[in-house]
């Protein structure tokens, strides 16, 4: 494959770490968060001033439950259980539900090496799309291993690569036949976008009780999940905002006012870089620079003064530790980092291209000020409406500056790779087709969050995996409707050739 070259460093992260090689992918690295996209995420939105998908939400929804099943991580999404923090602005229905396996090439390795349909090629990597002299059928897969270079001939060729290394093949093949995507006028790796992450505020409850709704919650089936804050839809429209999801998180460390012991203890063993390092926190690493003499003393006060308490807390940190949960508990004064996971505009020139001599791929990945600025008026947004219902407010972090410096600093991504193959009916405004149909050729397919036409508020991951099912889904129609049309019995049609079903 071309090597990469990324503009922008501080805002794009470095392929060796946010994507992986092998069987499951960059799952081996993946959270294990999983979330479904929202239904205004697929209604026109003007203020996004980009074609709305060409799905619907009722299209995706059907395959949720089948998608967590997969994943592991239950199938209800949603919950109207009352939390006594809903109002007219905001939703708190959306659970995002926790993976019980990460690492999907591990939960799945089993399934495929029993499968007698499936041949899955290890240690082997797709170099390049092949076509028919005519270039308009795709043919098969250039690809090379240890052994050497081959050629896999295949009926049908599914793009599963991650959302650059997919739309680098693409690219290629452009390169290749010019006149395919529109003779260059479709929108191929243009529409980059990600997401923006970060903590600028505390949320204090007045009553302490209610935050017990949105921390994590462990089910019968050991499976965990947290309740999250949203803009409602119609404020959003309202307001012109873009998605975005809020969460609890462990207040600043540094904070002594939460008032916890068990996270005072956290916060003065991270005077031993080692253990600080054990927890992978940049978090708690940070809290080691910044800890005042005066913040020791008073978290020894958190610790000292309620010890039953802290001993109890320390053994609850220490399970959400050893679940791999976020470390966030219920903690007497109410007080939490509420953590935003927002959606990013999309932006025709945040994208990635090949060089002229096409022997790199360039990424220009590129935040827009709308970005930051709808991040902020949410932020105002759910603070107005904490106050107005009596639930809480507000504090921002004054030490990160003025809230929309703030967002910006904190704005990086590159983990989820999202439009650059965007999916749409008409040829000129995107790449592939809504059943994930490159559009011009029949018989080759994406799956990839590439061809989302926008990035919503959640992760991508159990997304993408509700639309590989649905695409699944097509592909299978479509067999048996060739295999009639051909007078042939469908399951004869099913049994693949020896190429056929390889993943690699």
């Amino acid at each position: 494959m071309h090597p990469v070259h990324i503009v922008d460093q501080i805002t794009h992260a470095p392929l060796d770490i946010s994507t992986r090689a092998g069987l499951g992918g960059t799952s081996s690295a993946w959270g294990g968060l999983c979330v479904p996209y929202d239904p205004i995420d697929f209604v026109e939105r003007p203020w996004v001033s980009i074609p709305e998908w060409p799905i619907t939400y009722g299209d995706v929804s059907r395959w949720h439950a089948e998608a967590g099943r997969f994943l592991d991580c239950g199938t209800i999404f949603e919950d109207a259980g009352s939390t006594s923090a809903e109002t007219d602005d905001l939703d708190t229905r959306q659970l995002g539900r926790l993976a019980r396996t990460f690492a999907l090439g591990t939960a799945h390795r089993r399934t495929l090496a029993a499968s007698r349909q499936v041949t899955v090629c290890l240690g082997t990597q797709a170099l390049g799309i092949v076509c028919d002299p005519t270039g308009g059928h795709v043919i098969g897969v250039d690809v090379s291993s240890a052994h050497g270079a081959k050629r896999v001939l295949a009926r049908r060729v599914v793009l599963a690569a991650g959302g650059l290394r997919t739309t680098q093949m693409l690219l290629a093949l452009a390169r290749a036949w010019p006149r395919h995507f529109a003779a260059g006028r479709a929108p191929l790796g243009k529409y980059y976008m990600g997401h923006l992450t970060g903590e600028i505020a505390t949320l204090v409850f007045r009553d302490p009780r209610r935050a017990i709704g949105f921390l994590y919650d462990c089910d019968a089936e050991g499976r965990w999940a947290q309740r999250r804050l949203k803009i409602s839809p119609q404020h959003q429209t309202a307001k012109q905002l873009l998605n975005i999801a809020f969460t609890l998180r462990a207040p600043p460390l540094n904070d002594y006012r939460h008032g916890d012991g068990a996270l005072s203890s956290l916060v003065l063993l991270t005077s031993f870089p080692l253990i600080a390092k054990i927890f992978h926190s940049e978090r708690m690493q940070e809290s080691i620079f910044t800890r005042k003499r005066e913040d020791v003393i008073n978290h020894l006060r958190n610790i000292v003064c309620r010890p039953a308490s802290t001993i109890r807390g320390i053994s609850t940190l220490a399970r959400l530790r050893r679940e791999k949960i976020p470390i966030v508990a219920a903690n007497a004064s109410g007080r939490y980092s509420i953590r935003y996971h927002a959606e990013q505009l999309p932006n025709p020139d945040s994208r990635a291209y090949l060089e002229n001599d096409a022997s790199k791929l360039v990424v220009d990945f590129r935040y827009h000020p709308e970005d930051f600025n709808s991040v902020v008026h949410s932020h105002e947004l759910l603070d107005d409406a904490l106050r107005t219902a009596g639930i809480g407010h507000l504090e921002y972090h004054t030490n990160l500056g003025r809230p929309v410096d703030a967002v910006r600093a904190l704005a990086s991504d590159g983990y989820h790779q999202i439009g650059t193959t965007r999916m749409s009916s008409d040829p000129l405004s995107g790449v592939v087709d809504p059943d994930c149909c490159v559009h011009g050729l029949s018989n080759l397919y994406v799956a990839s969050a590439s061809t989302f036409p926008t990035s919503g508020s959640a992760n991508p991951t159990l997304p993408i995996v509700t639309m590989a099912l649905r695409l699944a889904d097509h592909i299978c129609a479509t067999i048996s409707r060739d295999a009639i049309s051909a007078s042939l019995p469908a399951s004869k049609s099913l049994a693949p050739e020896p190429t056929t079903g390889a993943v690699f």
